[in-house]
């Protein structure tokens, strides 16, 4: 019966102590590793949304067209002043009447701060083409993020 009576327990103090340790620690470890996650999810966000503004597909001049005959796509790309976008490609997205839908890399020379630049896509496949969207390819410190297709525009036949 004396053996029963000398064990003791942890004291209350030093498990709230404990306790408390515990979570401080767990935080501290979350934020290490979701805190980071977080701010890049947010800069690319925030890259994305500044060259859907910045980036546009001009369609009131008449260069953003097809040729019917050859499938020769002309697309018109318009670079707003934001310095920020680094834009160093473009995605198309050039759409056909069976619902299929084609992709194109420009990754020729980008438009400049508030320069617009006519880009020529030769392929006969696209006689048919009925829209192209474009999505912008920025430059995010030592990577490259695609972003969505922004811009979109019905291909009408061209004139010149």
């Amino acid at each position: 019966m004396n053996i029963l009576n000398k064990k003791r327990g942890v004291s209350e103090v030093i498990s709230v102590v404990l306790i408390i340790m515990i979570t401080v620690a767990a935080i501290a470890v979350l934020w290490t590793i979701v805190i980071p996650m977080i701010n890049d999810s947010i800069k690319t966000g925030r890259g994305c949304f500044d060259a859907a503004a910045d980036i546009t597909l001009v369609q009131d001049t008449g260069y953003t067209c097809v040729n019917r005959s050859s499938g020769n796509i002309s697309l018109q790309i318009k670079k707003g002043s934001d310095p920020k976008v680094d834009l160093k490609a473009i995605q198309v997205i050039v759409s056909l009447p069976s619902g299929n839908s084609e992709t194109y890399m420009l990754n020729e020379t980008m438009p400049g701060l508030n320069g617009v630049k006519t880009y020529y896509i030769n392929n006969t496949i696209y006689k048919d083409a009925t829209e192209v969207s474009i999505a912008p390819i920025l430059l995010m410190g030592k990577t490259t993020r695609t972003c969505d297709a922004t811009q979109k525009a019905v291909l009408t036949d061209c004139q010149f």
